[in-house]
């Protein structure tokens, strides 16, 4: 579907899912970025006018800004400045999806989860995560009982988060976590901080 709009969350936080393709196809969307205030959703649509691949989906719900890609797309054309800045937010989004999707496959279904708690912390800005092991499954493809029965209680014995209900996890010591990921992960968040420091210089 062609977007018509793009939009920038303020305090939001949205996955962006692929449907698989090809005698592999499953039910489930996958997850291939997380977006939270630094990002914009839709950024296909800056560029081109063609379907975008993915969907967004409401991880945790705030206020974004909405602009339709028609404006967006004339503002880029007419201000080099801000189609530099975009094209270079895009890479830094190829990017980060690319390695989520390497990462994936191949790490354990604890790291993984780890990774996927840790990022949607590090967008939302906040240690109580609003998801249910349900939702993770499916934007992961980590199978339900892998998680719930060794993925989850390995984070929990480890005291990195804590399974308040179904619906409510809380990272309870994030400054491990996030040791953590430096360790299964090296490269998270290393382009991400690139493009800010660009973004300063500039």
């Amino acid at each position: 579907m062609r977007p018509s709009f793009v939009y920038f969350p303020i305090d939001a936080v949205v996955s962006e899912l692929v449907t698989p393709e090809g005698p592999e196809k499953t039910t489930n969307d996958m997850l291939v970025s997380m977006l939270g205030g630094e990002d914009v959703v839709g950024v296909q649509a800056l560029l081109d006018t063609s379907p975008s691949p993915t969907t967004g989906f409401v991880e945790i719900g705030g206020s974004a800004l909405r602009c339709s890609a028609q404006a967006a797309r004339r503002f880029a054309e007419e201000h080099p400045a801000g189609r530099e800045i975009l094209q270079a937010y895009l890479v830094l989004a190829q990017t980060e999806s690319l390695q989520w999707l390497s990462f994936s496959l191949q790490r354990s279904v604890t790291d993984r989860l780890a990774a996927y708690l840790y990022w949607m912390r590090e967008v939302a800005k906040e240690d109580t995560l609003p998801v249910t092991h349900r939702g993770i499954s499916k934007k992961t493809g980590i199978r339900r009982p892998s998680l719930t029965e060794k993925a989850m209680p390995a984070l929990v014995q480890a005291g990195l988060v804590e399974q308040v209900s179904d619906g409510r996890i809380d990272i309870k010591a994030p400054h491990r976590m996030g040791e953590l990921m430096l360790e299964i992960w090296p490269l998270f968040g290393q382009h991400r901080q690139a493009f800010r420091d660009a973004l300063a210089i500039s």
